[in-house]
């Protein structure tokens, strides 16, 4: 669970995690550390930590085929929903659902490949663009190559801000013993997630 309190002003207070409204469009965690929140106007995501904030889930989807890049899609967050525990955006991308949960000091983001309105492709590319710091870049844990299988680093300069976790690719209410890992290619501040027509 985590942390279930945090000290404040001299005092211990109950962590609430849950989004609240805080101006427009955007919806701000009540969590203080590593403060999460998403802006739909923006059409990001963004942590609010001890080094300052910076943005991510600035999605775009790059269709490969022929072993070339044939189509980049900009993401459309118009039809969203929000609760406490986060937002779903219906047709983020042509036939594709994103699904952001917010927890304590971070935010969990699932695709939902709901059609395939690409044809035959060789591979989908999900870029994610980290912005709003210095320095801000994307390095694996537990190694210095540019492409893999792990989590990922989340740094501005030396300093690590946050942990992108390992992703995991499966077949919707399919059997979890057919899932595999996502391939990350990090190049600085610009992550791919690499998803296989197969």
């Amino acid at each position: 669970l985590g942390d279930l309190h945090q000290f404040v002003n001299g005092s211990w207070v109950s962590i609430e995690h849950e989004l609240q409204p805080a101006s427009g469009t955007k919806y701000e965690s009540g969590y203080l550390l590593d403060r999460p929140a998403i802006d739909f106007s923006t059409k990001k995501t963004e942590l609010k930590t001890a080094a300052g904030t910076f943005q991510f889930n600035n999605w775009k989807l790059i269709v490969v085929q022929n072993a070339s890049s044939s189509n980049e899609i900009s993401a459309n967050w118009s039809d969203y929903t929000v609760g406490s525990d986060g937002a779903l955006i219906r047709n983020i991308f042509p036939g594709i659902d994103a699904e952001m949960v917010v927890m304590r000091g971070a935010i969990k983001t699932s695709f939902t490949i709901k059609t395939n309105e690409f044809g035959a492709f060789e591979k989908l590319l999900f870029r994610e663009q980290l912005e709003g710091l210095t320095q801000l870049h994307a390095e694996f844990t537990d190694g210095n190559q540019t492409e893999g299988i792990g989590s990922l680093k989340l740094m501005s300069g030396s300093m690590e801000l946050a942990v992108m976790d390992e992703a995991k690719l499966f077949a919707k209410n399919g059997p979890k013993n057919l899932a595999r890992s996502g391939v990350y290619a990090v190049h600085a501040n610009v992550i791919d997630l690499q998803v296989d027509y197969s």
